[in-house]
């Protein structure tokens, strides 16, 4: 199984994170997402998200960093139209944008 999240730093004590003013916050790296599998790269966000108790009125911000390519097209176009948006609402129309695609 991928992991979800790879810790790219460590300090002199083997701690894998920083104090933040929300919470827990790890250093990871992210995966980028292209377009494809919106579902479970939002997963992973959501994850991350709730660990370090990231409030929802920067996930998209956060999210959008690692948005590449068409996504990264989109979610320019979109946040330059709309000036405020829900959390829950940015997750839909990503998901209506990039529906996952079902392998049979």
């Amino acid at each position: 199984m991928m992991m979800i999240l790879k810790v790219l730093n460590h300090s002199k004590s083997g701690s894998t994170h920083n104090k933040s003013s929300y919470g827990y916050a790890p250093k990871l790296q992210f995966p980028t997402f292209n377009g494809l599998s919106a579902r479970s790269w939002v997963k992973k966000w959501k994850t991350y998200f709730d660990l370090c108790k990231i409030p929802e009125e920067q996930r998209i911000d956060l999210m959008s960093l690692h948005m590449l390519d068409k996504a990264e097209i989109w979610v320019n176009s979109y946040l330059g139209t709309i000036k405020q948006i829900e959390w829950e609402t940015f997750v839909t129309d990503l998901y209506a944008r990039f529906p996952d695609r079902v392998i049979l």
